[in-house]
């Protein structure tokens, strides 16, 4: 693509059809370097088609309360994994944001009674942990060991955590 820009031709066309090809934050990051110009139609273009990748391209370019934004307006188009990783990497920016995944990730792995789910449920606590005061979490853990006390393995992986 590169060359093809130094020597003038049709650039545009070529980066369109690289980003669409593979799709990737990486793929337009690179376009975008090449082709300021033409920077929004590139972007708008892995926004309609891959706005996981569109969005690992605003987080990557820090244009974080972008990426909010659009898991707020489009939140049909992320998977809950998306945004849950997204959090974990910047809860204490968007506190109240990462609270509300961070929860829905708690409720959806307490009731299944699975090793995998009660993995599920310490890493939610992990994150809550940094973000909550520590009454709140504090509470939110008792509750939880009065509600699953019959759980021997939930009750010993969140006693290994000191909870």
């Amino acid at each position: 693509m590169e060359a093809t820009y130094r020597n003038g031709e049709q650039t545009a066309e070529w980066s369109l059809r690289y980003i669409a090809e593979t799709g990737t934050a990486d793929s337009l990051r690179f376009a975008v370097q090449h082709l300021p110009e033409i920077a929004a139609d590139l972007e708008s273009w892995l926004h309609r088609h891959n706005p996981t990748g569109y969005a690992r391209f605003l987080e990557d370019a820090g244009r974080l309360p972008e990426v909010v934004d659009l898991f707020k307006t489009e939140s049909q188009s992320f998977k809950h994994e998306t945004q849950y990783d997204f959090y974990k990497r910047h809860k204490k920016s968007f506190s109240t944001e990462a609270r509300a995944v961070f929860l829905h990730a708690l409720d959806e792995a307490l009731p299944e009674p699975k090793e995998r789910a009660y993995l599920a449920v310490v890493e939610a606590l992990r994150q809550l942990q940094v973000i909550e005061p520590a009454v709140a979490f504090q509470g939110r853990v008792a509750v939880i060991r009065e509600l699953y006390k019959r759980r021997g393995s939930l009750m010993a992986m969140l006693g290994r955590e000191g909870w």
